[in-house]
Formats: C-alpha cells, sequence, structure tokens
C-alpha cells in the first residue's frame, strides 16, 4: 500500500462507520441515552374533538418507549406525552397520547409489542415498526380502541379520557371527563389517527399552554388527575407559579 494512500484510508475510515450507522438508523427510531429505556417506534397523533359546537384539531409527536432492564417500571416520555387543545374561550384540553393495545398490536404486524415483551417475538414486531414508519402506515384509533387509550369493548375502571381546564394562561381548576359522557360539557371525539412517522417527539404544550408545566394540580387520586400526566415534565420544571384544584360536580 501506498505511504500516501494509508493516511487517507485511515481517515476515511471513521467517515464510513458513521454513514454506515446513519443509513441503518434511517428507518429506525431515535437511540435513547437513557440506560432503562429505548425507543421501539415513532408515531404522529392527530384528533379532532367538538367542544360547545366548535371543532379543534391538534397533534403530538410520540413514541413508543421498551424497558432495557425489566424492572417492573414504567418509561415515562416527557416531551410528546400530551395533546392540547386550546379552546376558543382560552380553556384548555388535555388528552394522553398514548395508544389503545390493539393498535400497537396492529403497527407491530399483529405481534406482541408492550414494553415488557422479549425475545422472538419482540424481533419480529420492532421490523413491522420499521416498516410502518417508512411506509407512513396509518391507523384509525376510533375503530380500534373506545377512544384513544382504551381498548374496546370499552368497560369500567379506565379511569378519565382526558382533562378540562379552566384556563391556559393561569390554571386555577380541572375537571376529567370521559368520551363516552353524554354530558353536553364534555368535549366530542371526531377523529383520531395513529401514522408511523420517524421524527423526534413533539407536542407543541409550551407554545399551546405555557403555564401548564408550571401547575400544581391538586387531586384526590393521582392516577386520575393531571399530576399523573405531567409527572414527568415537571420533574425538569419544578416551579408552583400556579395551583389548579379539583372541580367537582
Amino acid at each position: 500500500m501506498s505511504p500516501r494512500l494509508k493516511p487517507w484510508l485511515l481517515g476515511l475510515a471513521p467517515v464510513v462507520v458513521v454513514a454506515a450507522l446513519v443509513f441503518y438508523h434511517w428507518d429506525r427510531p431515535r437511540i435513547s441515552l437513557n440506560p432503562f429505556c429505548s425507543v421501539r417506534f415513532a408515531y404522529r397523533l392527530d384528533v379532532t374533538i367538538e367542544v360547545d359546537g366548535r371543532q379543534y384539531a391538534s397533534n403530538a409527536i410520540s413514541e413508543l418507549q421498551h424497558n432495557r432492564i425489566n424492572t417492573g417500571g414504567w418509561c415515562n416520555q416527557p416531551i410528546g406525552s400530551i395533546v392540547a387543545f386550546r379552546l376558543a374561550d382560552s380553556r384548555l384540553v388535555l388528552l394522553r397520547a398514548r395508544l389503545c393495545r390493539a393498535a400497537v398490536s396492529d403497527f407491530a404486524g399483529g405481534h406482541e409489542a408492550w414494553p415488557t415483551d422479549q425475545g422472538y417475538e419482540e424481533a419480529r414486531a420492532d421490523d413491522n415498526f420499521v416498516a410502518a414508519m417508512k411506509e407512513h402506515k396509518q391507523v384509525d384509533l376510533i375503530a380500534l380502541c373506545g377512544g384513544i387509550i382504551r381498548e374496546r369493548p370499552t368497560e369500567g375502571g379506565y379511569g378519565y379520557d382526558g382533562y378540562i381546564v379552566d384556563s391556559a394562561d393561569t390554571p386555577t381548576k380541572w375537571r376529567g371527563f370521559t368520551f363516552d359522557s353524554q354530558s353536553p360539557r364534555d368535549p366530542r371525539l371526531v377523529s383520531a389517527t395513529a401514522e408511523g412517522a420517524n421524527l423526534p417527539p413533539d407536542d407543541g404544550l409550551e407554545t399551546i399552554a405555557p403555564a401548564t408545566p408550571e401547575t400544581n394540580f391538586e387531586y384526590g387520586e393521582w392516577a386520575n388527575s393531571p399530576s399523573a400526566m405531567f409527572y414527568s415534565r415537571r420533574r425538569v420544571n419544578q416551579k408552583n407559579s400556579y395551583t389548579a384544584r379539583e372541580e367537582h360536580p
């Protein structure tokens, strides 16, 4: 090998390696630096609701994560976990950006794809996730789910589908709601579509409702309150600029 050629090849080698890694991960979800949680699938969630006879559309780019070490816990996602709607009167509607199990299975080609699955089934599900993102596969959540995150047939015990906050700018009170409610005060789900999309997580919450990450949402039951929804975000922003109390009928 020519003495002049050797340094040139040595310098080219790292470029080839980096290019190969980029190509390999082109259709795959982002690499997570979290030692406990990896990213399996990224999707865009587009939702339209109706409140007081007026329709509102919003979206989020979210992820399905996977426990690298099965500790029995759950991987929390700070960004991309909420779909937020700012209403005409500045009220706020908040929905979780998670998918029901049937929708996740659809994207996974019918395979088990929950965060704790392992082995051969896991590998087949991940191959289908990659294909779904590459093809931008779409799933109608209303057809598969009892709302967005609930399973069908809809049964009791699921808690709230979302929350209504009295103000996106200065929150003072909140209440939960379900999409199957007959109350005219509650939002109605018009459409909900998930699309495989290998994009970084985003939900625009700080633009739509900048006060919410600084709000202490008081609750009677943590799991059925905005406090559970904002858990990961509040770990980053511990300000208590506002206090919102649960509104009871």
